[in-house]
């Protein structure tokens, strides 16, 4: 009797079975999203409050199953749907799929010190494929990943609600063994302003089963840098003010790694990146 083989053969099929299961159920979830998406029609009455989020726990529940518990040190033991809304017109709208976990800023849980979206490689790639082209009224998005990781928007579309995001600079992190990708920039979230410093962190972090996305709050200072403000200003000056801020942005990105608060800054994300588990 060749046992060995026999073991190596159930071993194939419980991985491509597995394989298989993981497929079908994702595509069965953006299925379901999408015609939940067609089907929402605006409506403010209690009704219309059901249906909606009736359908964010149908998704969520399959969310569920098909990224599995995941344990944060720090961190909820549950995650929750990362979908605010399944109204186009609404703000909001069309976050990233996948589980969100966070950290409240205070005990009255407005704001979050903390969040990371644990969702899978095949459901982020399917994400990031949508936005090709005009998804829904949202600007493409590039498809080229590091090109994608370097893009404001990208940002704004898979994290933000309410808000644009600026990015500063890219943090210089280490990638896990099991990951493909680790990439961390120093950011803010405005309504209009670009400040003076970055406020926050956005890391990215994809593995061959599992995708992470870290949002946290800066546990330092980097900047101002008085010598990009002096150029911003300058530009100000002469009714230039879109040149001014993206002549700050990127004498802010060459020099940021010369500021007190940088390395810190580095080691944060580094640690944030640290407590991701491979599956």
């Amino acid at each position: 009797m060749k046992f060995p083989q026999v073991a190596l053969a159930l071993s194939l099929s419980a991985v491509f079975f597995d394989t298989v299961w993981a497929a079908s159920h994702e595509q069965s979830y953006l299925a379901a999203r999408d015609a939940y998406i067609k089907a929402m029609q605006p409506d403010t009455t209690d009704r219309g409050f059901e249906h909606h989020n009736a359908a964010l726990a149908d998704l969520e529940a399959q969310l569920r199953k098909i990224v599995g518990p995941t344990a944060l040190t720090g961190f909820p033991a549950e995650g929750k749907i990362h979908l605010d809304t399944l109204g186009p017109d609404d703000e909001g709208f069309g976050l990233l799929d996948g589980l969100v976990y966070a950290i409240p800023l205070d005990e009255k849980g407005i704001a979050e010190k903390a969040s990371i979206v644990v969702t899978t490689r095949t459901l982020f790639e399917a994400w990031l494929r949508a936005h090709k082209t005009k998804w829904w009224n949202q600007d493409p998005l590039p498809q080229d990943l590091q090109a994608a990781l370097k893009s404001d928007e990208f940002y704004r579309q898979a994290l933000s609600t309410d808000a644009a995001v600026v990015t500063y600079a890219q943090l210089p992190v280490a990638r896990p063994s099991w990951a493909r990708t680790a990439f961390a920039v120093l950011a803010t979230r405005t309504q209009d302003l670009v400040g003076s410093t970055p406020t926050e962190m956005d890391i990215i972090v994809i593995g061959a089963e599992r995708a992470y996305v870290v949002t946290a709050k800066t546990e330092t200072t980097i900047g101002p840098i008085a010598g990009c403000e002096n150029i911003r200003q300058q530009l100000k000056a002469t009714n230039r003010d879109g040149q001014g801020d993206r002549a700050f942005l990127h004498c802010f990105a060459t020099r940021a790694r010369g500021e007190t608060g940088f390395a810190t800054a580095v080691k944060q994300a580094q640690a944030l990146i640290d407590l991701l588990p491979e599956k």
